[in-house]
């Protein structure tokens, strides 16, 4: 079996999705350790995941630099959209109704994906530095609890940002991401970020929602304070599910 890149659980828990060093994505049943079904690529598929309402559905970013929507019962493309930048990272929201997609080169994208197309909305402007090694690919995307709106979006400038809608409310500083695919994560209450770091600690920032400014405002928010601890090359870093954080 080929070394796998990625892991990914669906709204059916008995189904999970993966990727490796192939070029291809399988479907597992978990139950049986089976392998349902298997969809090609022309390069590594560095993200994947199920449409969150409907699981006979899900999108995939690539180096080849192309994004797809998968219909899983018939195993086709449903739809796809070349972004010129090879894909690191991809998600749907909640409701399955928007996918965001981000490049190497930095860029984020959003496409309407109501009727299981890619229908291109906008570029999101991260205010992301060029320095003289180039812009910083996106690392990760988390939705915010309860939410369609604010995303958690990790970039390898090592910096968190979160946005609403379109615009950049907030920042979380403090871990270092230079060229690791690392992607921070929400706690289930909303209240905490959490990341993995190169410097192998875990960081754990305080998120207040209600500190985000208002539309009308250019400035954005940073949060430099947070707790640390060691954790020896660690990559990924999750809260407990059903764990009250205090």
């Amino acid at each position: 079996m080929p070394l796998m890149f990625l892991i990914y659980h669906g709204p059916n828990p008995r189904y999970l999705l993966s990727s490796s060093m192939d070029k291809t994505v399988r479907l597992w049943d978990i139950t049986s350790s089976t392998c349902l079904k298997t969809f090609s690529h022309t390069d590594y598929v560095t993200c994947i995941q199920f449409n969150p309402v409907d699981d006979n559905f899900f999108i995939s970013g690539s180096l080849d630099e192309k994004v797809r929507i998968w219909n899983v019962h018939d195993r086709k493309i449903e739809d796809w959209n070349d972004l010129h930048e090879m894909v690191t990272a991809a998600c749907y929201s909640p409701d399955g109704q928007v996918a965001m997609v981000g490049s190497h080169k930095g860029s984020c994208h959003l496409f309407d994906t109501t009727e299981k197309k890619l229908l291109y909305k906008s570029q999101i402007d991260l205010r992301i530095r060029k320095k003289k090694s180039g812009q910083k690919k996106i690392t990760g995307f988390q939705f915010a609890p309860g939410s369609s709106l604010e995303v958690l979006i990790t970039s390898a400038d090592s910096r968190i940002r979160v946005v609403n809608g379109d615009e950049l409310v907030h920042k979380f500083k403090g871990f270092r991401n230079t060229s690791s695919q690392i992607s921070a994560s929400v706690a289930p209450n909303g209240k905490y970020v959490v990341c993995a770091s190169e410097d192998s600690h875990v960081y754990v920032w305080r998120h207040d929602n209600s500190s985000h400014p208002s539309r009308s405002r250019s400035a954005v928010d940073v949060t430099n304070s947070y707790e640390h601890f060691h954790c020896r090359d660690v990559t990924v870093a999750i809260t407990w599910p059903g764990a009250e954080a205090r």
